[in-house]
């Protein structure tokens, strides 16, 4: 598989070229990554490693890349940080102040349920 055929796999708008070059470049593999968020999340670490990488002049289309994931998520969001809220004030809460944690939890994934049509909404 090439880099190519799996960015329309998932439904990548802009220059494919350009951004399989990039990749390429990056010595990264087509084949080790599902989802567009795992390739973002390696090349986020590639950058943090070493910061003068996007000042190559092919950093472009990976930079695009990175702002068409955030695209995909920044819906998710609010939903995610609910359910992260949640989890974290239960963890730390004691006591029946656990059950504190569960409503933004529950409101987290009621949304995301109501989101995609797995459910009607309630109200």
């Amino acid at each position: 598989m090439d880099w190519i055929t799996k960015l329309e796999e998932w439904g990548y708008p802009h220059d494919k070229a350009a951004l399989a070059s990039a990749l390429d470049a990056l010595n990264l593999r087509p084949e080790r990554f599902e989802t567009p968020l795992q390739l973002a999340s390696v090349i986020a670490q590639y950058r943090q490693r070493e910061p003068s990488i996007a000042s190559f002049e092919w950093w472009n289309p990976i930079q695009q890349f990175l702002q068409w994931v955030w695209e995909q998520i920044q819906p998710w969001v609010v939903d995610i940080g609910l359910i992260a809220l949640g989890g974290f004030i239960t963890w730390w809460a004691g006591g029946w102040y656990k059950a504190i944690g569960a409503v933004p939890m529950v409101l987290g994934i009621y949304r995301i349920l109501v989101r995609t049509g797995v459910i009607q909404p309630l109200w």
